[in-house]
């Protein structure tokens, strides 16, 4: 059997995109803007984000004084979120529909009032949020306290996120100042604003001024100094990591994991509202999760409200974290995947760069809404409108399926696998791993060890997935020493992808049995999704279930489209593919494929199942099962197992850098 398809295109991420114009410092003498966009959550008593809300479901106060809603789009976050806004249908209503592919999200690790040694909780409750997030989404991890210039990359890249964590220490019981007076290296200082710089190819842009952070004196007298140091240091790296987040268009998600502050009683209300003024002028929605930690001693009891009451001054949320963190971040995820812009008139200090006190509040009953309490108008890029269904975001609903609400969840759940192939794609083809198969036919055994690759070269409009095998049932049958730097760096793009044919082809002559094949490799069937093939074949949602802990969805296909993508070689006769794909609903992961290959002669039967790999925060083939049955007798001709470990990176991924001032 073999395939017909060429392969497919990867799409590049530009992660510069969005400094291509330098934001405007707003001031008392710039123009005013047309009008002013609010970033507001809206959900129902179950946690679910609403699509049909419109301006007349809306009441904006701003100082006190009420403010008209102009217009309201509803934004489609996270993976999937093109094709979701395309397939919703227009409502006069609801407004317009729009899509944010590419989420910003900083993980924020508070180790103020982390004991060493207890860094364990943080790190499993920061790697789940990463698990639950897209392969398009940008991410950075930051530790506070916050050394001076720490850069902080926002990248595509899951490892490097990793390997930032792994860096987490808990800083409780440590001294601000030791004995000698000497500050500590790593208490955070602010010595010259304008020093800080978001490290951009092409420009430095300096951020606005730090808001002031300046403790009530009615209360800070009575406050242990440590322990007062302590909390403003919190809030201040928070503060400064906002600022320099200001020149970045569009809106950014800050997760902050913190086991505490210092009890300081109410000192602390002037600085959460400076943090909270300057995540409005950032565009970010801070969700803070509390660790439970042992009590340090009897005076340092760790008091939540200041981090729980900057939550929910940006518009974010606030949860403790219990023994099962990933069930507690599953709940909060709904509130990344969806929310309102409002335009609302603007007013006269709008333009004075100043937060001004703002109410958000809906008539609705049985609603939520989760909006900032500061405005400080900015002048930011729109949303792109989805106006229409595009023909590439479309899928295919089975007719006979009149059950709403299992339409929805398919035509969601088909919008982010489409999205987490393109990223997989991506993310797999700086990978190599190293294959294990056997081949079994009656009495005669093969075993080859082989490197497995997805190969996709600039001048090359498609993907290529093979195994170089290396060793013939313990045997080897090249030199493979410095083989892939040869074919992939040294040689030009052309003749690269003209020799990695070559040594697919090789490799598929050590396959044995009567079945002649070259779609045995474990990434074939995720190719149904490319838009090349994606309308060839009719979908349906199966059962929801679990998979290893992990909630899935069972997605079933069937080819409908002639001529089919594998063909017999031998009689030149189309095999339609059927089967199914288990997956994760919300980041779009496929954990498991199944394909039934059927044609006259006989039926190919392959499972793929994936694993986690904790590294490279991605989803990888750990096995793949092959068998083939005759029509004939009845009776498996056929049968082979593949094995993949030593997963690697050969290539070096875009990253962009911002600074951490002094």
């Amino acid at each position: 059997m073999l395939r017909r398809s060429a392969g497919v295109v990867i799409l590049g991420l530009a992660l510069n995109a969005g400094f291509q114009s330098k934001p405007p410092v707003l001031s008392a003498q710039a123009a005013l803007p047309a009008s002013v966009a609010l970033d507001v959550t809206a959900v129902d008593r179950d946690g679910r984000t609403v699509d049909n809300l419109g301006p007349q479901d809306f009441i904006v106060s701003v100082d006190g004084q009420p403010r008209r809603v102009l217009s309201v789009r509803h934004v489609s976050r996270g993976p999937g979120a093109t094709s979701d806004a395309a397939s919703r249908p227009a409502s006069g209503r609801a407004g317009t529909f729009a899509a944010e592919p590419s989420r910003t999200v900083l993980v924020v690790i508070d180790q103020t009032m982390l004991r060493r040694g207890d860094e364990r909780t943080a790190v499993q409750a920061a790697t789940a949020l990463l698990d639950r997030l897209g392969l398009d989404d940008r991410v950075a991890v930051v530790r506070v306290p916050i050394a001076a210039n720490t850069p902080v990359a926002l990248t595509t890249d899951r490892p490097a996120t990793r390997e930032a964590l792994r860096a987490v220490a808990g800083q409780a019981g440590l001294p601000t100042e030791d004995k000698a007076g000497r500050e500590d290296p790593n208490r955070i200082t602010v010595e010259d604003p304008d020093r800080a710089k978001v490290l951009d190819p092409e420009r430095n842009v300096n951020p606005p001024e730090r808001p002031q952070l300046i403790p009530a004196p009615d209360t800070a007298a009575s406050i242990p100094e440590d322990d007062l140091e302590k909390a403003r240091a919190s809030l201040a790296a928070l503060a400064d990591l906002l600022r320099v987040l200001q020149p970045i268009p569009g809106r950014k998600v800050v997760a902050v994991f913190s086991a505490g502050l210092p009890p300081v009683g109410q000192s602390l209300g002037t600085q959460v509202d400076a943090v909270a003024a300057g995540a409005a002028g950032a565009r970010a929605t801070v969700h803070a999760f509390g660790l439970r930690f042992a009590q340090i001693d009897d005076r340092l009891t760790p008091d939540f409200s200041p981090i729980e009451m900057l939550a929910r001054k940006t518009g974010g949320s606030f949860a403790m974290l219990d023994k099962d963190a990933s069930r507690t971040i599953e709940r909060m995820i709904p509130q990344l995947s969806a929310c309102y812009v409002l335009n609302v008139e603007t007013g006269s200090l709008d333009a004075d760069g100043r937060p001004h006190a703002l109410r958000v509040e809906t008539p609705r009953k049985g609603l939520t809404l989760r909006a900032p309490s500061f405005l400080v108008a900015r002048d930011d890029p729109e949303d792109a409108v989805i106006a229409e269904r595009a023909l590439d975001a479309q899928v295919r609903v089975p007719p006979d399926n009149r059950d709403a609400s299992r339409e929805a969840d398919l035509q969601l759940v088909l919008s982010r696998m489409i999205d987490y192939v393109r990223g997989y794609q991506r993310a797999f083809s700086g990978l190599v791993a190293e294959e294990e198969y056997r081949q079994w036919v009656g009495q005669k055994t093969v075993r080859l060890r082989s490197d497995f690759l997805l190969v996709k070269l600039e001048t090359a409009d498609y993907w290529i997935s093979f195994r170089d095998v290396f060793e013939v049932d313990g045997k080897p049958v090249r030199d493979r020493e410095e083989r892939l730097k040869r074919l992939f760096l040294d040689n030009p793009a052309t003749e690269a992808m003209i020799q990695a044919r070559k040594i697919r082809d090789e490799s598929s002559r050590h396959n044995v049995g009567p079945v002649e094949r070259n779609l045995n490799v474990p990434l074939f069937p995720l190719t149904f999704l490319l838009p090349e093939n994606r309308l060839r074949f009719h979908f349906t949602l199966g059962k929801k279930g679990d998979t290893n802990g992990l909630p899935t969805w069972r997605v079933e296909y069937d080819e409908r489209i002639r001529p089919t993508i594998i063909m017999n070689s031998q009689t030149r006769q189309d095999v339609p593919a059927r089967g199914w794909f288990l997956v994760d609903p919300v980041t779009g992961a496929v954990v498991e494929t199944g394909l039934d290959a059927l044609d006259a002669e006989g039926i190919g039967h392959f499972v793929v199942r994936y694993r986690r790999d904790a590294l490279l925060g991605l989803w990888v083939p750990a096995e793949m099962k092959e068998s083939y049955n005759s029509r004939a007798r009845s009776t498996s001709i056929l049968d082979a197992q593949a094995t993949y470990s030593n997963f690697r990176r050969f290539q070096v991924k875009t990253e962009e850098k911002i600074t951490i001032p002094r």
